[in-house]
Protein backbone atom coordinates (compact mmCIF):
# COMPACT_ATOMS: atom_id res chain seq x y z
CA UNK A 1 0.00 0.00 0.00
CA UNK A 2 1.49 3.42 -1.14
CA UNK A 3 1.44 5.97 1.97
CA UNK A 4 0.02 9.21 1.11
CA UNK A 5 2.11 12.25 1.08
CA UNK A 6 2.61 14.11 4.37
CA UNK A 7 0.58 17.56 4.36
CA UNK A 8 2.05 20.46 6.83
CA UNK A 9 -1.01 22.56 8.47
CA UNK A 10 -0.04 25.75 9.46
CA UNK A 11 -1.71 27.14 12.29
CA UNK A 12 -1.09 30.62 13.39
CA UNK A 13 -2.87 31.24 16.78
CA UNK A 14 -3.05 34.49 18.93
CA UNK A 15 -5.48 34.92 22.28
CA UNK A 16 -8.18 32.48 20.79
CA UNK A 17 -8.59 30.47 24.00
CA UNK A 18 -12.39 30.24 23.45
CA UNK A 19 -12.47 28.81 19.99
CA UNK A 20 -8.91 27.23 19.81
CA UNK A 21 -10.08 23.74 21.71
CA UNK A 22 -13.11 23.39 18.49
CA UNK A 23 -10.17 24.34 15.77
CA UNK A 24 -7.35 21.90 16.76
CA UNK A 25 -9.82 19.10 17.30
CA UNK A 26 -11.17 19.55 13.73
CA UNK A 27 -7.94 19.38 12.27
CA UNK A 28 -6.67 16.31 14.50
CA UNK A 29 -10.20 14.45 13.13
CA UNK A 30 -9.46 14.79 9.47
CA UNK A 31 -9.67 11.49 7.65
CA UNK A 32 -6.67 12.02 6.05
CA UNK A 33 -4.46 11.34 8.42
CA UNK A 34 -0.86 12.14 7.52
CA UNK A 35 0.03 15.40 8.83
CA UNK A 36 2.45 17.58 10.21
CA UNK A 37 0.26 20.10 12.20
CA UNK A 38 2.58 22.86 12.95
CA UNK A 39 1.36 25.26 15.69
CA UNK A 40 2.54 28.63 16.16
CA UNK A 41 1.28 31.01 19.34
CA UNK A 42 2.04 34.13 18.98
CA UNK A 43 2.61 35.34 22.07
CA UNK A 44 -0.48 35.35 23.50
CA UNK A 45 -1.79 37.01 26.58
CA UNK A 46 -4.77 34.34 27.65
CA UNK A 47 -5.02 30.50 28.08
CA UNK A 48 -4.18 29.88 24.56
CA UNK A 49 -0.84 28.54 24.74
CA UNK A 50 -1.75 26.28 27.80
CA UNK A 51 -4.72 24.47 26.10
CA UNK A 52 -2.44 24.56 23.25
CA UNK A 53 -0.06 22.32 25.35
CA UNK A 54 -2.28 19.81 26.02
CA UNK A 55 -3.12 19.11 22.74
CA UNK A 56 0.24 18.25 21.45
CA UNK A 57 1.04 15.93 24.62
CA UNK A 58 -1.89 14.18 23.08
CA UNK A 59 -1.41 13.80 19.26
CA UNK A 60 2.46 13.48 18.46
CA UNK A 61 1.57 15.10 14.76
CA UNK A 62 1.50 18.72 16.48
CA UNK A 63 4.52 20.63 16.89
CA UNK A 64 3.88 23.28 18.98
CA UNK A 65 5.93 26.81 19.20
CA UNK A 66 5.81 30.01 20.94
CA UNK A 67 6.74 33.27 19.44
CA UNK A 68 8.94 35.36 22.00
CA UNK A 69 7.07 38.55 21.00
CA UNK A 70 4.12 39.12 19.37
CA UNK A 71 5.59 39.06 15.64
CA UNK A 72 2.16 39.66 13.62
CA UNK A 73 0.71 37.25 11.00
CA UNK A 74 3.15 37.52 8.74
CA UNK A 75 5.82 36.64 10.60
CA UNK A 76 3.97 33.65 12.32
CA UNK A 77 3.09 32.13 9.18
CA UNK A 78 6.48 32.41 7.33
CA UNK A 79 8.51 30.79 10.82
CA UNK A 80 5.72 27.83 10.53
CA UNK A 81 6.45 27.48 6.85
CA UNK A 82 10.05 26.99 8.10
CA UNK A 83 9.13 24.03 9.65
CA UNK A 84 7.14 22.29 7.56
CA UNK A 85 8.09 18.82 6.12
CA UNK A 86 5.11 17.75 3.70
CA UNK A 87 5.19 18.31 0.24
CA UNK A 88 1.92 19.95 0.35
CA UNK A 89 0.99 23.05 2.80
CA UNK A 90 -2.30 23.68 4.22
CA UNK A 91 -3.75 26.75 6.69
CA UNK A 92 -5.83 27.10 9.31
CA UNK A 93 -7.09 29.76 11.34
CA UNK A 94 -7.18 29.36 15.70
CA UNK A 95 -10.91 30.05 15.53
CA UNK A 96 -12.28 28.72 12.37
CA UNK A 97 -13.11 25.28 12.04
CA UNK A 98 -12.50 22.76 9.35
CA UNK A 99 -14.42 19.90 7.51
CA UNK A 100 -13.51 16.61 8.82
CA UNK A 101 -13.22 15.91 5.07
CA UNK A 102 -11.37 19.32 3.99
CA UNK A 103 -7.81 18.38 3.52
CA UNK A 104 -8.69 14.91 1.51
CA UNK A 105 -10.81 16.74 -1.05
CA UNK A 106 -8.45 19.08 -1.18
CA UNK A 107 -5.70 17.23 -1.53
CA UNK A 108 -7.63 14.44 -4.00
CA UNK A 109 -8.35 17.85 -6.37
CA UNK A 110 -4.54 18.54 -6.39
CA UNK A 111 -3.43 14.78 -7.30
CA UNK A 112 -6.07 14.68 -10.06
CA UNK A 113 -5.16 18.24 -11.45
CA UNK A 114 -0.95 18.29 -11.42
CA UNK A 115 -1.11 21.87 -13.30
CA UNK A 116 -2.81 23.21 -10.83
CA UNK A 117 -0.81 24.50 -7.95
CA UNK A 118 -3.33 25.71 -5.18
CA UNK A 119 -6.89 25.10 -4.30
CA UNK A 120 -9.42 26.53 -2.06
CA UNK A 121 -13.27 25.57 -1.41
CA UNK A 122 -16.29 27.26 -0.18
CA UNK A 123 -16.80 28.43 3.07
CA UNK A 124 -19.27 28.96 5.75
CA UNK A 125 -19.51 32.09 7.69
CA UNK A 126 -20.03 31.50 11.43
CA UNK A 127 -20.78 34.24 14.47
CA UNK A 128 -18.94 33.68 18.01
CA UNK A 129 -21.39 30.95 18.85
CA UNK A 130 -20.70 28.82 15.91
CA UNK A 131 -24.12 29.41 14.37
CA UNK A 132 -24.60 29.98 10.45
CA UNK A 133 -24.49 33.46 9.39
CA UNK A 134 -23.90 32.93 5.68
CA UNK A 135 -23.10 31.04 2.68
CA UNK A 136 -20.81 33.14 0.61
CA UNK A 137 -20.31 31.86 -2.98
CA UNK A 138 -16.79 31.69 -4.22
CA UNK A 139 -16.14 31.53 -8.03
CA UNK A 140 -14.92 27.69 -8.85
CA UNK A 141 -13.55 28.08 -12.96
CA UNK A 142 -9.64 29.29 -12.90
CA UNK A 143 -11.05 32.77 -15.60
CA UNK A 144 -13.34 33.69 -13.07
CA UNK A 145 -10.91 33.18 -9.75
CA UNK A 146 -8.37 35.48 -11.54
CA UNK A 147 -11.42 37.96 -13.22
CA UNK A 148 -12.40 38.23 -9.35
CA UNK A 149 -9.36 39.30 -7.88
CA UNK A 150 -9.28 42.71 -9.29
CA UNK A 151 -12.36 43.75 -7.24
CA UNK A 152 -9.54 43.72 -4.87
CA UNK A 153 -10.23 40.45 -2.09
CA UNK A 154 -9.03 37.39 -2.62
CA UNK A 155 -11.77 34.89 -4.50
CA UNK A 156 -9.73 31.87 -2.73
CA UNK A 157 -10.16 32.29 0.87
CA UNK A 158 -7.01 31.51 3.05
CA UNK A 159 -8.41 27.88 3.88
CA UNK A 160 -6.26 26.45 1.01
CA UNK A 161 -3.92 23.43 0.23
CA UNK A 162 -0.88 24.18 -1.66
CA UNK A 163 1.95 22.30 -3.28
CA UNK A 164 5.17 23.30 -1.64
CA UNK A 165 6.60 24.67 -4.00
CA UNK A 166 4.46 27.30 -4.84
CA UNK A 167 5.18 28.69 -1.33
CA UNK A 168 9.69 28.07 -1.86
CA UNK A 169 8.93 30.01 -5.42
CA UNK A 170 7.24 33.37 -4.13
CA UNK A 171 9.03 32.97 -0.52
CA UNK A 172 6.23 32.74 1.40
CA UNK A 173 4.27 35.52 2.55
CA UNK A 174 5.29 39.06 3.01
CA UNK A 175 1.76 41.42 3.42
CA UNK A 176 0.05 42.20 7.19
CA UNK A 177 -3.69 41.88 6.69
CA UNK A 178 -3.95 40.43 2.87
CA UNK A 179 -1.03 38.47 3.67
CA UNK A 180 -3.47 35.44 1.49
CA UNK A 181 -4.48 37.87 -1.21
CA UNK A 182 -1.15 39.31 -2.13
CA UNK A 183 0.09 35.82 -2.09
CA UNK A 184 -2.26 34.67 -4.90
CA UNK A 185 -1.66 38.56 -6.95
CA UNK A 186 2.13 37.02 -6.94
CA UNK A 187 0.91 33.50 -7.99
CA UNK A 188 -1.32 34.97 -10.79
CA UNK A 189 1.59 37.11 -12.25
CA UNK A 190 3.85 34.38 -12.09
CA UNK A 191 1.71 32.18 -14.07
CA UNK A 192 0.93 29.74 -11.62
CA UNK A 193 -2.76 28.83 -11.43
CA UNK A 194 -4.82 28.24 -8.72
CA UNK A 195 -9.39 28.02 -8.30
CA UNK A 196 -11.69 26.80 -5.79
CA UNK A 197 -13.51 23.42 -5.35
CA UNK A 198 -17.74 23.57 -5.46
CA UNK A 199 -17.57 22.16 -1.94
CA UNK A 200 -18.09 23.92 1.47
CA UNK A 201 -15.08 23.07 3.53
CA UNK A 202 -14.22 24.95 6.25
CA UNK A 203 -15.91 27.61 8.70
CA UNK A 204 -14.84 30.90 8.51
CA UNK A 205 -15.39 32.61 12.26
CA UNK A 206 -16.40 36.56 12.38
CA UNK A 207 -15.76 37.66 15.87
CA UNK A 208 -14.41 40.81 17.59
CA UNK A 209 -11.18 41.19 17.87
CA UNK A 210 -9.84 39.07 14.20
CA UNK A 211 -8.29 40.53 11.51
CA UNK A 212 -11.80 41.71 10.17
CA UNK A 213 -12.79 43.86 12.97
CA UNK A 214 -9.76 44.87 14.58
CA UNK A 215 -7.25 46.12 11.33
CA UNK A 216 -10.41 46.83 9.11
CA UNK A 217 -9.67 49.92 7.27
CA UNK A 218 -5.92 49.17 6.89
CA UNK A 219 -6.98 45.86 5.40
CA UNK A 220 -8.70 47.80 2.81
CA UNK A 221 -5.65 49.93 2.08
CA UNK A 222 -3.26 46.74 1.61
CA UNK A 223 -5.73 45.32 -0.68
CA UNK A 224 -5.54 48.63 -3.09
CA UNK A 225 -1.88 48.79 -2.27
CA UNK A 226 -1.37 45.08 -3.20
CA UNK A 227 -3.26 45.78 -6.63
CA UNK A 228 -0.96 48.57 -7.48
CA UNK A 229 2.05 46.48 -7.19
CA UNK A 230 0.73 43.20 -8.93
CA UNK A 231 0.34 45.98 -12.08
CA UNK A 232 3.86 46.95 -11.25
CA UNK A 233 4.97 43.63 -12.00
CA UNK A 234 2.41 43.12 -15.37
CA UNK A 235 3.64 46.33 -16.62
CA UNK A 236 7.40 45.34 -15.90
CA UNK A 237 7.31 42.24 -17.01
CA UNK A 238 8.87 40.83 -13.88
CA UNK A 239 7.98 39.81 -10.34
CA UNK A 240 10.18 42.95 -8.66
CA UNK A 241 8.27 45.48 -7.63
CA UNK A 242 8.40 48.20 -4.90
CA UNK A 243 7.35 46.60 -2.30
CA UNK A 244 8.90 47.81 1.26
CA UNK A 245 7.66 47.58 4.65
CA UNK A 246 8.40 51.34 4.57
CA UNK A 247 6.23 51.64 1.63
CA UNK A 248 3.50 49.45 2.96
CA UNK A 249 2.90 51.49 6.15
CA UNK A 250 2.32 54.89 4.00
CA UNK A 251 0.27 52.79 1.69
CA UNK A 252 -1.79 52.08 4.49
CA UNK A 253 -1.69 55.02 6.85
CA UNK A 254 -5.27 56.67 8.11
CA UNK A 255 -6.41 58.97 10.86
CA UNK A 256 -7.67 57.94 13.60
CA UNK A 257 -10.96 59.12 13.05
CA UNK A 258 -11.19 57.14 9.36
CA UNK A 259 -10.45 54.11 11.42
CA UNK A 260 -13.15 55.13 13.96
CA UNK A 261 -15.69 55.41 10.98
CA UNK A 262 -14.54 52.28 9.77
CA UNK A 263 -15.11 49.89 12.99
CA UNK A 264 -18.51 51.54 13.29
CA UNK A 265 -19.18 50.71 9.50
CA UNK A 266 -17.93 47.49 10.16
CA UNK A 267 -20.17 46.50 13.26
CA UNK A 268 -23.23 47.86 11.52
CA UNK A 269 -22.43 45.73 8.17
CA UNK A 270 -21.83 42.87 10.77
CA UNK A 271 -25.66 43.07 12.01
CA UNK A 272 -26.82 43.33 8.68
CA UNK A 273 -25.56 39.37 8.18
CA UNK A 274 -27.39 38.42 11.61
CA UNK A 275 -30.13 40.21 10.32
CA UNK A 276 -30.31 38.95 6.75
CA UNK A 277 -33.85 36.96 7.73
CA UNK A 278 -35.27 40.20 8.35
CA UNK A 279 -34.81 42.36 4.34
CA UNK A 280 -35.66 45.96 6.33
CA UNK A 281 -33.19 45.29 9.43
CA UNK A 282 -31.08 44.18 6.93
CA UNK A 283 -31.21 47.21 4.88
CA UNK A 284 -30.61 49.75 7.80
CA UNK A 285 -27.77 48.28 8.79
CA UNK A 286 -26.76 47.92 5.55
CA UNK A 287 -27.19 51.92 5.04
CA UNK A 288 -25.90 53.02 8.20
CA UNK A 289 -22.56 51.51 7.31
CA UNK A 290 -22.42 53.25 4.36
CA UNK A 291 -22.95 56.15 6.32
CA UNK A 292 -20.35 56.11 8.48
CA UNK A 293 -17.70 55.24 5.95
CA UNK A 294 -19.06 55.53 2.25
CA UNK A 295 -15.99 55.68 0.61
CA UNK A 296 -14.04 52.18 1.83
CA UNK A 297 -17.20 50.26 2.85
CA UNK A 298 -19.15 51.42 0.03
CA UNK A 299 -16.39 50.14 -2.41
CA UNK A 300 -16.08 46.86 -0.53
CA UNK A 301 -19.89 46.31 -0.65
CA UNK A 302 -19.53 46.86 -4.50
CA UNK A 303 -16.64 44.58 -5.06
CA UNK A 304 -18.43 41.75 -2.84
CA UNK A 305 -21.73 41.82 -5.42
CA UNK A 306 -19.09 41.97 -8.87
CA UNK A 307 -17.28 38.62 -7.11
CA UNK A 308 -20.97 37.14 -6.46
CA UNK A 309 -22.01 37.74 -10.61
CA UNK A 310 -19.17 36.59 -11.87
Amino acid sequence: MVELPLISVLIPTYNVEKFIKVAIESICNQSYRNLDIIVVDDFSTDSTYKILVEFALHDKRIKLYRNEENLGIVGTLNFALTQAKGQFIARMDGDDISYTNRIEILYVFLASNPQIGLVGSQTETIDEAGICINYPKWPTTEDKVYKGLKYKMSTVLHCWLARKEVYTTLDGYRMPTVEDYDFLLRMLSSGLRFTNVNECLYKVRIRNGNTVSSQGIKQRLSASYAWKLYYERIKNGSQIDTFSSENYRKAVKCTNFNAYCYRKSASFLNLALVNKQSKIRMAIYIFLSLLTSSWVQGHYLYNRFRIKTL
